[in-house]
């Protein structure tokens, strides 16, 4: 593996792949090769010195949803149950029930990731919510709330666990109120 090959390969990905895609692809090839010079495998990293498409996001995607929707959802998941305690628990426990047994125990296996998707979207349905939402919707409605209530981006980073507070503004959607109250100010 050379510099050159890895830059073919990243070049080769973005004739096919979106952006983001690719410089996931570049992250695992630079990570294994981490692994490999530690390893003493190879001498250095070839993929250090590849940079990957250059992609600016100024604003996440990430839907949020507002107080009473939050609110409405949780109030909605039974607590009285194993299976509604793990799905309050969802973000922490990803804990998958165990077929086959008597009062379906919960099970030591992670819950896959696109069950846990599936479940917040039965959950969100069953509680009448029409925003489609996602794993990452309590994280961007989390950080949302916390600003909204005063807290600061340095803190909500560090509750989130992100390295940069520009990933942490990506979930921040307390511009967009602002913005619409903005744009109610044109009357004509």
């Amino acid at each position: 593996m050379t510099v050159a090959g890895v830059a073919a390969y990243v070049e080769q990905c973005g004739d096919s792949l979106w952006k983001p895609t690719v410089k996931q692809h570049l992250a695992a090839v630079r990570m294994l090769s981490d692994w490999l010079v530690i390893g003493q495998v190879v001498p250095m990293n070839p993929a250090s010195a590849v940079r990957g498409p250059k992609q600016v996001v100024r604003r996440g995607k990430t839907p949020i949803l507002p107080r009473d929707e939050t609110r409405t959802l949780l109030d909605s998941i039974r607590t009285d149950t194993i299976v509604g305690l793990r799905d309050r628990a969802l973000i922490a426990v990803f804990r998958t029930l165990t077929s086959g047994t008597a009062g379906r125990p919960l099970s030591l296996d992670p819950m896959a990731q696109s069950n846990a998707w599936r479940m917040i979207r039965r959950r969100s349905k069953a509680a009448g919510i029409e925003t489609e939402i996602g794993c990452h919707t309590f994280k961007a409605t989390g950080i949302t709330a916390y600003l909204e209530n005063g807290g600061t981006l340095e803190h909500a980073q560090q509750i989130a666990a992100h390295e940069s507070p520009r990933t942490t503004k990506l979930y921040d959607r307390t511009s967009d109120q602002i913005s619409l109250d903005e744009i109610e100010r044109i009357a004509i």
